[in-house]
C-alpha cells in the first residue's frame, strides 16, 4: 500500500525510438540517384536550349539592337 507518489506537473520518461522509427538514417537507393541526376539534365539542356533561343530572338531584332550598329547584323 505504499505506492510511490508520482508528480503529475513531471514529464513523462523518454521514449526510446524503435528500430524502424524516422530517427533512423537511411541513404537514398542508386535508382532515386540516378533519376535525379537524369531529370537535373534534362533541366540544364532546356534551360540551354530556351536560353539560345531567347538569345537570338532577342539581339538579332533591330529594334533591339538599332542604336548599337555595332550589333546589328546585316
Amino acid at each position: 500500500m505504499s505506492e510511490p507518489a508520482t508528480n503529475p506537473s513531471s514529464p513523462p520518461p523518454a521514449a526510446q525510438p524503435s528500430p524502424g522509427s524516422e530517427t533512423e538514417v537511411k541513404l537514398p537507393r542508386f535508382s532515386l540517384l540516378i533519376l535525379f541526376a537524369l531529370v537535373s539534365i534534362v533541366f540544364t539542356a532546356r534551360w540551354l536550349g530556351l536560353y539560345e533561343f531567347l538569345h537570338k530572338a532577342i539581339w538579332s531584332n533591330g529594334f533591339v539592337t538599332g542604336g548599337y550598329p555595332h550589333l546589328r547584323k546585316e
